[in-house]
This record gives structure tokens, C-alpha cells and sequence, in this order.
């Protein structure tokens, strides 16, 4: 699996990154509920609005404990706040559009390995399969 944000590749399998399994992902919806004058229950009604959070960690082999501190140091800040957060598995790409950069954080640093967990959240997960 290849993990791309706008032009920056946050982690691909193929060049030796490990994409965890700690893969999260949760999906909300704006519902609108009013209550009606006289009514027993409140009316809801969906409003759309999809949002959707997405969490996954990287564990990236480093040159040396050097380039591994430089990039715990360096790497998240240089992230587009806003771009698209696009998954590559053999001939599936998932997109999410729009996707907002939500925060990083160190999970694990082993000598010269690293690993972060990236969060993100936008809107609708689309599939495109060239």
C-alpha cells in the first residue's frame, strides 16, 4: 500500500515503510432533530454532511539515528494543512478529497526507526479502479 497526501508520500510498503495495522477510521453524519409541538419523539432528520476520520501509523528504517531525529524533528511541519489523502492497494486507489492534516504524533523511535501516527479528516472516501 502506497499512502500519498497532496505530493508527499507518507508511507509505501514497496520502498520498505511498514503501514501498521492500527489503521482507525470513523464516520459521522449531521443530523438535524427538532421537536414538534405536541409529539411524543423529537423529528430527525439527516442533513448530510459526511465526515469522515482517518488514523494510521507509519513505521519508516532511516539512513542513520541522525536522519531519524531530523525527520521526527522536520517532517510533520512541512505538511499542506489541506490536500488529498490518497490509498493506493494494487488496482484500487481510495481518495478523500479535501482531506485536513489533523495532527501527528511519535508512537515508537528505536534506534534509527521511527514511527508516527498520522490523523486526518475530510469528507466522502471515493474508490477509483483504472
Amino acid at each position: 500500500m502506497k499512502i500519498e497526501f497532496g505530493s508527499t508520500t507518507l508511507g509505501d510498503d514497496s520502498a520498505g515503510d511498514f503501514i501498521a495495522p492500527a489503521f482507525s477510521r470513523s464516520h459521522t453524519r449531521a443530523l438535524q432533530a427538532e421537536d414538534l409541538l405536541g409529539a411524543a419523539n423529537p423529528a430527525t432528520f439527516p442533513r448530510g454532511n459526511a465526515r469522515n476520520a482517518i488514523a494510521f501509523v507509519v513505521a519508516k528504517e532511516h539512513a542513520s539515528i541522525a536522519a531519524a531525529i531530523v525527520y521526527l524533528l522536520s517532517f510533520p511541519d512541512g505538511l499542506d494543512a489541506q490536500a488529498t489523502l490518497k490509498f493506493t492497494e494494487s488496482t484500487s486507489i481510495y481518495e478523500m478529497l479535501n482531506a485536513c492534516f489533523a495532527g501527528a504524533e511519535l508512537v515508537d523511535v528505536t534506534g534509527k526507526s521511527t514511527a508516527m501516527r498520522f490523523n486526518f479528516t475530510g469528507g466522502a472516501v471515493t474508490v477509483h479502479t483504472p
